[in-house]
């Protein structure tokens, strides 16, 4: 039988997807039948132009939080490390998470939702996904409460960053940005469950 906080952190996982995936769903329902930005959208992009409209250089460095050269590399160090630490399954979802991740936005949730930016499908925001699912990754594997907080904690500033860079430069609206938060935090902890690992339950070890 499996110890009781392993239940209750599997209940919770299953909570916090559902709400994820409901989230990106009632945000995609205030957009404009015309694709453009809603209130939330204007409102955003007017503050965001003000403060960062004559500091392209700074922008472009903020939306390299979601760069993906920079997403790989802390991957590639958490794969290292959970193979260094033989926590196989914890290794399989750092590969399996953020890939699944990246390709159903792609490949069905883009075109299922069908906002379109100039040429291309923005909602949701496929670099917000990678990003977002890389910092769920990180959470899940983590071994302790101190981890999981120092990494929410980074994540949720790099997340900042990320979107301040993005808006700034015309890439996404706050709205395509919020849908891939919920998106990408539903998708991974789906593919945690599937693995079937106690991920949130620090007393079991999954290196055997």
């Amino acid at each position: 039988m499996q110890p009781a906080n392993t239940r209750l952190g599997t209940r919770l996982l299953a909570s916090i997807a559902v709400v994820a995936a409901l989230f990106t769903v009632v945000i995609a329902a205030t957009i404009p039948a015309s694709d453009g930005p809603n209130g939330l959208d204007r409102a955003t992009g007017s503050w965001v132009t003000a403060l960062l409209d004559e500091h392209h250089s700074v922008a472009t460095m903020l939306a390299a939080c979601s760069d993906p050269v920079v997403l790989l590399t802390v991957l590639f160090l958490a794969l290292a490390y959970c193979s260094y630490r033989k926590r196989w399954r914890a290794a399989l979802l750092v590969i399996a998470g953020p890939s699944v991740a990246t390709a159903a936005n792609a490949w069905l949730l883009k075109p299922l939702f069908d906002r379109r930016t100039d040429d291309y499908l923005a909602y949701p925001s496929g670099h917000t996904v990678a990003l977002v699912a890389t910092i769920t990754v990180l959470v899940l594997v983590a071994r302790t409460g101190l981890q999981r907080a120092v990494i929410l904690g980074g994540g949720a500033v790099a997340l900042i960053c990320a979107a301040l860079g993005m808006i700034a430069l015309g890439y996404h609206q706050l709205t395509d940005i919020l849908g891939g938060i919920g998106a990408a935090a539903s998708i991974v902890i789906i593919v945690a469950t599937a693995l079937d690992g106690p991920w949130l339950d620090t007393r079991c070890s999954d290196g055997a």
